[in-house]
Formats: structure tokens, sequence, C-alpha cells
């Protein structure tokens, strides 16, 4: 017999002060029977489904031996065995529903955790393989709520695997966007290397985003280049200038230094110096020549006539140079001297500074 048949079947108290009809005996054998052959193993939805029937009939059963006991309690005093019936009846039946209900809630709430913990686990190992797999984290609170609310566990596996067909769909998209990007990327690294270093996370963008950021980064870097040429250039325009103006100047220097020393032997050959030391002798006043020419004049521009500022005369753009022959005397008598200077070829003019 089973539980269903065994609601079925009325329990039959009439008490007048000696029990007067009862099946009570037939109805505990039966009974007991009933319900040790209950199934608290609980696998598949069938199995859920009988025992929170059988929880339901359980309830019920115990409603109704109460009720005849207590109509039984109504009509005879003569009721010790058949209330030690009931009672024994109320609670097995009672400990039999609470135990069912436990395992009831056990054993779905563990069969919840398996669906759920299956599919995050399938999820996951999805995503371990895919080259996507650091841009996709899985929706944990999408599969949990997928079996909330649902009573069979049928029902609840597929919920749930309906969001993991979403997930897996989720993670297939955007590892089609990311492999597109990343294959961009790589074909603009190939002409210009280095812009990407971070390609990794930016392939995770929007094809729009990831084609605007390289036309960006490749602009950049032209400018960067150019600019950078451009610098290099000036720089080396800057030293060869540097370069010429240093030789130039050296090359003047070597003329100026050239011409000096011409003019400095001109007049060493030109001047009778001991003719001027022995007229400096007979000279009344005891004059003595004191200082002679110096050696390499630096080249002073040509200034304009008449000279002023001696020895440094003003600035002007002709291209002619000359040289400062000093030539000092302690003597009155200098005209010899300016004259014998004046006589060297090349000398414009020669005066007297007092």
């Amino acid at each position: 017999m089973s539980m269903k048949e065994l609601e079925g079947t009325e329990l039959v108290l009439r008490i007048t002060g000696a029990v007067e009809q009862s099946n009570l005996k037939e109805f505990e054998t039966q009974a007991l029977e009933v319900i040790a052959g209950i199934n608290t193993t609980l696998e598949t939805d069938e199995d859920f489904s009988t025992a929170e029937a059988n929880i339901k009939a359980c309830q019920t059963m115990e409603n109704r031996i109460a009720t005849a006991r207590n109509t039984a309690l109504a009509n005879t005093a003569e009721i010790a065995e058949l209330i030690a019936t009931t009672q024994r009846l109320e609670a097995k039946f009672r400990d039999t529903r609470l135990n069912l209900n436990g395992k009831v809630k056990t054993e779905k709430a563990r069969r919840v955790n398996e669906i759920v913990n299956h599919a995050i686990s399938t999820l996951e190992s999805l995503v371990k393989i895919s080259p996507a797999k650091h841009g996709f984290a899985i929706d944990r609170t999408a599969i949990t709520n997928a079996v909330k609310g649902k009573k069979s566990i049928a029902k609840m596996q597929d919920a749930v695997d309906v969001v993991v067909d979403a997930e897996e769909a989720r993670l297939t998209g955007i590892e089609t966007n990311y492999i597109s990007n990343l294959d961009l990327i790589c074909k603009s690294e190939a002409e210009w290397p280095g812009l990407f270093p971070d390609r990794q996370n930016v392939a995770l963008s929007a094809p729009e985003t990831v084609e605007a950021m390289i036309t960006g980064r490749v602009s950049d870097h032209r400018f960067k280049m150019a600019e950078k040429a451009r610098k290099e250039q000036e720089e080396k325009e800057r030293k060869e200038r540097e370069e010429a103006e240093w030789l130039l100047k050296a090359e003047n220097e070597r003329k100026a230094k050239e011409e000096a020393d011409r003019i400095v032997n001109n007049l060493r050959e030109t001047v009778d110096f001991e003719a001027l030391r022995v007229q400096a002798e007979n000279d009344p006043l005891d004059v003595r020549l004191s200082a002679a020419m110096e050696d390499s004049v630096p080249e002073i521009p040509v200034p304009v006539n008449p000279f002023t500022d001696f020895p440094i005369p003003p600035q002007i753009t002709k291209e002619e140079r000359y040289f400062l022959l000093s030539v000092s005397a302690e003597t009155d008598n200098i005209a010899p001297i300016i004259q014998a200077i004046k006589a060297i070829p090349g000398v414009q003019d020669a005066w007297v500074r007092s």
C-alpha cells in the first residue's frame, strides 16, 4: 500500500464506554507498513515530488488521527489502548514528516549547489582556454538567480543551462572582437613597432575605438619623429655653422698673424734703428729710444678717418684690415721715426700720441 492509498483509508473510532467498533489494529499495520516504505533517498524530481506529497499526507494523517481520537474520547472513557495507539501513530507520522521535511530541504539545497557549481565550473573551463580571458568575468549572480523560485530540479537545471548558454555566447563575442582587434594592432605594429605595449587591453575595446587609437598613436608618433628630425637637423646646422665660424676665425687670425709678421719684418728691414739711436745720443736732451715694435698684433677693423678713440676705432663694414705698430721714445724729436714708418710699404698713415 502506498501513502496515497493510506490517505484514502478512513480511520474508524466509535467508543461507548467500551470500544464498539474499531479497525485500529488493521489501520496501524497498514500505516506502519506505508511509513516503512517511504523513500528517503532523494535524487530525481519524482523523488522530491513524492517526498513533498508524503509530507503533506503525514500532516493530513496526524490531523485525522487526532480528530478520530477526540471523537472517540467524547463517547467513552475506555480508551486507554485507543489513545495510546493513536498517539503512537500520530507521533510516528509527525517524526516521519519532520525527518522527511529536513531531508527534502537538505537534499534540495545540495542539488541546487551541484547545479550552480557545475555551471560555474563549465564556464571557468571555457574561460581558462580563451585568448580573451582577461576581459571576461563570469556572471555568477545570474546563475544563482536562475534557480530561485523553481520548484523542481529539472526546471532549475533548465534555467541554469539558459544562463550558461548566454555566457558562452557572450564569451564567444568578446573573443571574436578581441582577435579581430588584435590583428589590426599587430598589422599596425609591423609598420610602427612599439606603439601598443598595452595591446592586450586595447584589443578588448570596440572596433571603432581601436581604429581611432591606432590612427591617433601613429599620427602622434609621426609628429614626434618629425619633431626629433627637425631638432637634430637644427643641431647639426648649428654645429656646422659654429665649426665654419671657428674655421673662418682661425683662418682670419692666421692671415692676420702673417700680415703682422710681414709688416714687422718690413719695418725691421726698413727703419734704421741704429741711426735713430745715434741721433738720440746726439740730441742735446739726451733722449733714449726705450721701446720697439710689437709682435703679432691682433687685427683691428679699419677706422673711419680721422682716427678716433685710439687704439680701438669704431667698427666699419669694409673688408680692409690694418695692424698697429706701437713705438715709444723719450724724445720730442719723433719726426724721423714717423717718416721711417710712413715709408714702409702698405703703411697708410702714422701719428704721434702723447
